[in-house]
């Protein structure tokens, strides 16, 4: 087997273990990769396209590398090992790592940069939608105020699992949560 085919069913189990790809979708494309036919260039659900990743990893911002890197070592964001491997970290560092702060401060004009236009414009929805249930429960004035920085800890939480899984494997999903496994876009 050539490293090429041996990084296909890495991507591919990584994809599984993260809850992108079910158990079915895991099983026929790694039937398809290993018997030689081209693998399918999605996962039977439009809304959730694989591209093969064309960003050069190696100009990547040093942040985002190390962002990477902890991923890599420790599995996305709600894993316990990777939730134990920021704890030992200061503050400052997990906050770095954990959350982007372009993302907080631009939310959706950083995730089209990005190129991940899909999540921003399902997380503009999403904060339209809570927006409109807050403004309609009259909620009180200093819950009102508070509500504005939510939107943009989202974005912020949300972007380093979801720029992580367009870089590295291809997804491109309009679920901002693909990442979490409790959806499949």
């Amino acid at each position: 087997m050539d490293q090429s085919t041996y990084d296909k069913l890495e991507r591919l189990a990584n994809l599984h273990r993260d809850g992108a790809l079910s158990a079915a979708e895991y099983d026929d494309e790694k039937a398809k990769l290993l018997s030689g036919a081209p693998p399918a260039s999605g996962n039977g659900n439009p809304a959730a396209p694989r591209v093969e990743p064309t960003i050069d990893e190696s100009k990547l911002a040093p942040i985002w590398q190390e962002r990477f890197e902890l991923i890599d070592k420790h599995g996305m964001p709600k894993s316990r090992a990777y939730t134990a491997a920021v704890q030992h970290l200061s503050a400052i560092k997990t906050a770095q790592l954990v959350m982007s702060p372009l993302a907080f401060l631009l939310g959706p004009l950083y995730y089209v940069y990005l190129g991940l236009w899909r999540p921003a414009l399902s997380l503009c929805a999403a904060t339209i939608a809570f927006t409109a249930i807050t403004d309609a429960l009259q909620v009180p004035a200093w819950f009102d105020r508070a509500t504005y920085i939510i939107p943009s800890a989202v974005f912020a939480w949300v972007c380093v699992p979801l720029y992580y899984l367009r870089v590295r494997q291809g997804v491109h999903s309009w679920n901002p949560m693909i990442w979490w496994g409790a959806g499949r876009a």
